[in-house]
């Protein structure tokens, strides 16, 4: 027998349902390369790609301007990639370098 939530379920909804429509037009799914063919090797992302120097200059800046340690330092870089996966257990700046991440990307647009 299969037991079913009705309190789980409808907080998964919107990530099911664009699955769902990913499944019709799978030509469509961002970032297929990585999730579907499961290649390894990452690219450059359009903001560093058509404007390296700056990106390096401005990495350096938010790099210098902020107190981060060794690990935040790596997740900031790691910005360099098109994909990026910063994890680690409560209390590790994750939401601190997030928001980082998004004041950089916003400066470079």
């Amino acid at each position: 027998r299969l037991w079913e939530s009705n309190i789980f379920f409808p907080a998964f909804r919107p990530v099911l349902t664009a699955l769902w429509e990913y499944s019709k037009r799978p030509e469509t799914i961002p970032l297929q390369q990585y999730l579907v063919q499961c290649r390894t090797a990452s690219t450059k992302p359009v903001y560093v790609a058509e404007n390296e120097p700056l990106f390096e200059a401005t990495l350096a800046s938010h790099l210098a301007r902020e107190t981060f340690d060794e690990s935040q330092r790596q997740a900031m870089e790691c910005l360099r990639h098109q994909v990026c996966l910063v994890q680690g257990p409560p209390g590790t700046g994750k939401s601190f370098v997030g928001v980082r991440m998004a004041r950089l990307a916003y400066t470079m647009r």
